[in-house]
């Protein structure tokens, strides 16, 4: 699951899964778990992706790290998963978003 910008180039590298998402209550608090500076363009979308069985996917797995040095400092803590290539025919639904 993505919280991210409507602009078309917006990044497809960084999801979460959906637990993590059902945990977070409004979009600040997506944010600050995964440590992301309003200065980074809107999340106005909400983008949901299921990646086929057998489909071999190189990725990085984590807890994302506290951003102290931006102009909105978030703590981070949330999974994270970081995607060297992601398919968007992996994505399944895809809507607005108004915080």
């Amino acid at each position: 699951m993505q919280y991210s910008s409507d602009a078309p180039d917006a990044s497809l590298c960084y999801w979460t899964t959906v637990d993590e998402a059902n945990r977070i209550t409004t979009l600040n608090d997506y944010m600050d778990k995964l440590a992301l500076s309003k200065d980074w363009g809107n999340r106005n979308t909400v983008k949901v992706a299921r990646i086929p069985a057998g489909i071999e996917v190189k990725y990085a797995v984590g807890t994302a790290r506290e951003q102290l040095l931006i102009a909105d400092p978030r703590p981070g803590g949330g999974v994270q998963y970081l995607f060297n290539q992601f398919d968007t025919d992996w994505i399944t639904e895809i809507r607005s978003f108004s915080n």
